[in-house]
């Protein structure tokens, strides 16, 4: 009997530890939650690059990254309920986070994770339960001079609020890979890959070959690729017009509807096939020199090729890509 009574009283304990303990976690969470500024897809574009509101925002410590985050080599207090409710949340063979490709399988996606200074850039509700968050991964690499290197990376992350789930991941920018953002929880995703060279060269020197790729923001939380396509190319170079401006157009016509216009002499990013005449444009910045104060960064459309200052020294510069997936 008293054997009885003592098993009781132990599960009776060890049940009400187990509550307190997912409560504590949920505090933490929300904690957590709390450092990531409320925002709204339509404000992305604007926000997520600019550099000097992301860093006048207080760092997030590691310790609190590792707590409520898995990365690649998940080590935090949740994994061990997250664990028990996997096989009922999911049948996936590894953990999350996942994505869902354009052929519908789901996959872990494994480029998330560097530590260095990480900045909130903000959080979207997607849907009662689920949130995404948004954050900038700043990692100062030296050289051998002692000069240093900064890569940057902004990575998406969604989250179950009621179990505190990692359910999917997106690296959208970093210096090789670059977005853009458009209604309805989508944007356009450019996945730089690099060129083969002569082997005393080094291999995947130039990073000119280019997927592309729509992906929608799901309510359940994942990101699904729409579409994707290849045999695409970076340009990444400079404006050169003699009107002083070029326009940058809703689709690739002259008679299609101007988007907005750029300052010539501006640094300009586009994607598109070297023999083509127009060039969808990722990313525009309109500072001229270190000493100009930014005057707008704008995403999307399609500039024709002309615009494009040495652009055939660059089309004629392109080796023949092998690229990974």
């Amino acid at each position: 009997m008293r054997k009885t009574i003592g098993l009781i009283i132990g599960l009776l304990l060890c049940a009400t530890s187990s509550v307190n303990a997912q409560a504590q976690m949920q505090r933490e969470f929300e904690k957590f939650l709390s450092l990531f500024p409320s925002t709204t897809w339509d404000e992305l574009n604007k926000l997520i690059y600019n550099q000097e509101l992301i860093e006048s925002r207080e760092q997030i410590s590691h310790k609190m990254l590792k707590r409520n985050m898995w990365f690649e080599d998940p080590q935090n207090v949740y994994n061990h309920i997250r664990d028990e409710r996997k096989s009922a949340d999911s049948d996936h063979e590894t953990p999350p986070p996942h994505i869902v490709d354009v052929d519908g399988n789901l996959m872990h996606y494994e480029k998330m994770g560097e530590y260095g200074e990480v900045y909130p850039i903000g959080k979207i509700d997607v849907a009662d339960d689920i949130v995404m968050i948004m954050l900038c991964n700043l990692k100062y690499t030296m050289l051998f001079d002692d000069s240093p290197i900064i890569s940057q990376r902004r990575e998406f992350y969604t989250f179950r609020k009621s179990t505190q789930q990692m359910i999917s991941a997106y690296l959208v920018i970093d210096h090789l890979n670059r977005s853009y953002f458009i209604d309805d929880f989508t944007f356009v995703f450019f996945e730089s890959h690099g060129s083969e060279l002569p082997e005393d060269e080094g291999l995947y020197a130039d990073w000119d070959y280019a997927h592309r790729k729509v992906l929608k923001l799901s309510s359940d939380g994942y990101f699904v690729e729409k579409e994707r396509q290849t045999g695409l190319y970076n340009y990444m170079g400079y404006i050169q017009d003699s009107d002083g401006y070029s326009n940058v157009r809703k689709s690739p016509s002259v008679n299609s509807e101007v988007l907005y216009q750029i300052k010539d002499s501006s640094y300009v990013a586009t994607c598109g096939t070297p023999d083509g005449s127009w060039f969808e444009v990722v990313y525009v910045d309109e500072r001229l020199s270190d000493n100009d104060l930014p005057t707008g960064k704008k995403f999307g459309g399609y500039i024709h090729k002309s615009r494009l200052g040495d652009f055939e020294k660059w089309r004629s510069s392109l080796r023949s890509p092998t690229h990974k997936e």
